[in-house]
């Protein structure tokens, strides 16, 4: 039986919204109701016309709140849409030739109208911020339950300057590093295309020096920023997509169907295991993924043990002096970095290629002779 979700995925979008500080484009939007931006920009022009909304057009524009929370209920956003049919039964025929379906039909009607004007007296009951403070309280509760103060293998995979301390506030799962859950909220960061100034995927990219063939591995894919990148730039390899929250698996692989990329998967990972295969990958990339990690070193072992004997691993993470990311307190150095890599065997260095606020390490795997070398220095 089809349902029309418009009404709760419209709520789920405005509460999201109220979260973020600037304007959300119609194509982060879309993606979270998971629809197309056309389909977005025609349900919003409603919610616009009845002043719940407005957009800004240009660069850096989008849709922003214009409403107070507390005068708009769920039975105004109803009304705006369009007052959508609430129930999905219906009489057979409408001009029935039985008097027994005559009699039904009157019978169901009456049953149809009262459940209709009580659903219509609930929704007007309810305002948005009373569903704001209600979110509220869920994440609160589920901190506390959950709350273990361990660390996790997680990436952000592209913060803003308040995004990141926003996502260990809002959606908290157990500890501030576990705290990725919702991926139709977080697309709304991660994949924002105001993160592409910043970010400039296309060096980090450069950086690989990919081929068309190669086998990458995305960890801590996060919505998959990089990882939809990676598997345009492998059209003939494969991208290996991995994240520790199901919930962000699951929608990799949603995307890869949605943007018809059949070269790139989705695996679960563990906080101590990243789910490659031992000798599987040429390249690794780990963005914003590292300041995340419990145990750094024991987590490089398994790393550098899935590259192939050519392979290699590169690591993008927030400077200590970046103007955004998260606390200085939880960035880690890159020769914190270059540490952990070398004593999980590795050969590392920071790339010569700069990014805003961020620097690349890359590593390989030791030449025979690079190793002979290093063991003899220890003795």
């Amino acid at each position: 039986m089809r349902r029309d979700s418009r009404l709760s995925g419209v709520l789920h979008v405005l509460l999201h919204m109220e979260q973020k500080d600037g304007p959300v484009t119609s194509e982060v939007l879309a993606k979270a109701m998971d629809t197309n931006p056309v389909v977005l920009r025609r349900v919003m022009a409603g919610l616009r016309d009845q002043g719940y909304v407005q957009s800004e057009k240009g660069h850096g524009g989008g849709w922003t709140l214009a409403c107070d929370l507390a005068k708009v209920t769920m039975r105004d956003v109803y009304n705006a849409l369009g007052s959508p049919s609430l129930l999905a039964i219906g009489n057979r025929t409408e001009a029935p030739g039985c008097v027994v379906e005559e009699a039904v039909n009157a019978a169901l009607r009456k049953s149809f109208e009262d459940a209709e004007s009580l659903l219509l007296s609930r929704l007007g009951e309810v305002t948005l911020a009373t569903l704001s403070e209600d979110v509220r309280r869920r994440l609160a509760t589920r901190s506390r339950a959950r709350h273990s103060g361990r660390g996790h293998t997680r990436g952000n995979h592209g913060a803003g300057p308040n995004d990141h301390e926003q996502m260990d506030h809002h959606h908290q799962l157990g500890g501030p590093h576990d705290s990725f859950a919702d991926a139709d909220a977080l697309t709304m960061v991660f994949d924002d295309p105001a993160r592409d100034e910043w970010q400039h995927h296309d060096d980090v990219l450069r950086a690989l020096a990919l081929k068309p063939s190669m086998t990458v591995a995305d960890v801590g894919a996060g919505t998959g920023y990089f990882a939809v990148r990676l598997a345009r730039a492998v059209p003939r390899g494969e991208v290996i997509a991995t994240d520790l929250q199901p919930e962000m698996v699951r929608f990799v692989s949603e995307r890869a169907r949605r943007e018809q990329l059949p070269n790139l998967r989705a695996v679960l990972a563990t906080p101590t295991a990243s789910g490659l295969a031992a000798g599987s990958v040429d390249r690794i990339l780990i963005v914003h993924v590292w300041h995340h990690l419990a145990h750094g070193s024991k987590y490089a072992r398994g790393l550098a043990a899935a590259l192939k004997p050519s392979g290699r691993l590169f690591v993008v993470d927030f400077s200590l002096t970046a103007q955004r990311g998260p606390p200085v307190s939880m960035r880690v150095a890159p020769e914190a970095v270059i540490a952990a890599l070398e004593g999980a065997g590795l050969s590392a260095k920071v790339s010569t290629i700069t990014l805003p606020g961020q620097y690349i390490v890359e590593a390989r795997r030791r030449t025979l002779s690079a190793s002979h070398h290093q063991s003899r220095s220890r003795s």
